[in-house]
């Protein structure tokens, strides 16, 4: 007897039902499986990208803009002499530093270092070596794992910006010995008195000026210049430049001036006149009232002829004049002439026919009184006798 099989009915309905539940399974089971992709390559892409940020060559990168883009304000702080002191400013070095690059083309280039820990880079502008800087290992490692959950990872090492080297300052040490009533520009900025080292030293008409005249002191400078070549210009107090020698490596002296050939031809009789005079006065052999004449009333070389005593040296029968000679005539502030006279006085005596000699040197300061050059001052630079 054949077996009977039971059959279940299915209305549209159950079938309808049934073909949902299908469709309905692949459809969630589709939409995982995008997601899970989705995900996948987020996660990826995230770790890629940092990976890829993790690349030293970023780092070096944003360190060379420091050249690329031109920022030598802040390439200043990285110079090895930046902490000396120097008369030029930040200001200074930023304009030199623009000058020396000018519209160069500023690449960088990795070149070889002898650390391991380190990557090196060279700068050039225009193909000429301008700086270096390098980048250092922090010590940390970016990683991530390639397959999630097994453990196989991925990584690099992570770098910092390092050192950056130039040689753009090179120190130079002015030393200038100049009037004290005259400036030291340098580049058109004018030196202060902090540079100002030691002591100033007296000229030897100090305390010989006409009256309300000062006398300048010789004043030493000492200041650093870094940036190449500096312009230096010494101004006097009448506003022109003032001339200096230079006395070593990178120093620099003024030298009182005389002016001889221009002055003697027009003083020299005057300077004579007085020193004669003058001699023969001590000697009794001339009036004061002549000596006088040439000497500035109430000035100080009249004070000190009141109070001469002359009576020292005998009066001798004759006198005369040997090794005469003048220099060093020059200009002094007050419009005052300043001069050296030496020479021999000679005195000759009949009755005992002895001869004495009296070799003199003064250094004579005259002004103009009226129309004439009269003394108001003298200093006497050595006075000594011998006899014959």
């Amino acid at each position: 007897m054949a077996k009977k099989h039971k059959y279940t009915k299915y209305t549209r309905a159950h079938l309808t039902l049934r073909n949902l539940r299908f469709w309905l399974f692949w459809c969630v089971l589709i939409v995982l499986i995008v997601l899970g992709m989705i995900e996948i390559h987020k996660y990826f892409d995230e770790k890629l990208t940092q990976y890829e940020a993790a690349q030293y060559k970023y780092v070096a990168e944003e360190t060379a803009k420091i050249f690329t883009e031109k920022r030598f304000n802040e390439l200043y702080e990285y110079e090895a002499h930046k902490d000396e002191e120097y008369i030029e400013t930040r200001e200074d070095y930023d304009n030199y530093i623009r000058e020396l690059a000018g519209n160069a083309e500023i690449e960088y280039t990795r070149i070889s270092s002898e650390s391991s820990h380190e990557i090196r880079y060279i700068v050039t502008a225009d193909g000429k070596k301008f700086g270096e800087f390098t980048l250092e290992k922090t010590g940390e490692t970016y990683t991530f794992e390639v397959i999630p959950l097994i453990g196989y990872s991925f990584g690099c090492d992570i770098y910092k910006p390092g050192q950056i080297y130039i040689d753009t300052l090179r120190p130079v040490t002015y030393d200038y010995i100049i009037p004290s009533n005259a400036s030291i520009y340098v580049n058109g900025n004018k030196v202060g008195d902090e540079y100002i080292v030691g002591t100033p030293q007296k000229m030897f008409f100090e305390g010989h000026l006409p009256s309300g005249q000062e006398a300048y002191k010789l004043v030493s400078y000492r200041f650093n210049c870094a940036l190449g070549t500096p312009e230096i210009s010494v101004i006097g107090a009448d506003g022109r430049t003032v001339a200096l020698n230079e006395i070593g490596q990178d120093t620099y002296a003024y030298q009182f001036s005389y002016s001889d050939e221009l002055l003697k031809p027009q003083y020299e009789t005057g300077v004579r006149n007085f020193f004669e005079t003058y001699c023969k006065f001590t000697s009794q052999s001339t009036t004061k009232a002549k000596l006088t004449d040439l000497i500035l009333k109430g000035s100080r070389a009249l004070d000190y002829i009141n109070n001469y005593e002359k009576k020292w040296i005998t009066k001798p029968s004759s006198t005369e004049f040997d090794n005469y000679y003048t220099k060093n005539y020059a200009i002094l502030p007050g419009n005052a002439l300043t001069v050296e006279v030496y020479g021999d006085y000679i005195c000759h005596y009949n009755n005992t026919k002895k001869v004495n000699t009296y070799s003199n040197a003064m250094r004579l300061y005259f002004v103009k009184s009226g129309n004439k050059y009269v003394v108001y001052d003298f200093e006497m630079l050595y006075d000594t006798t011998s006899e014959d």
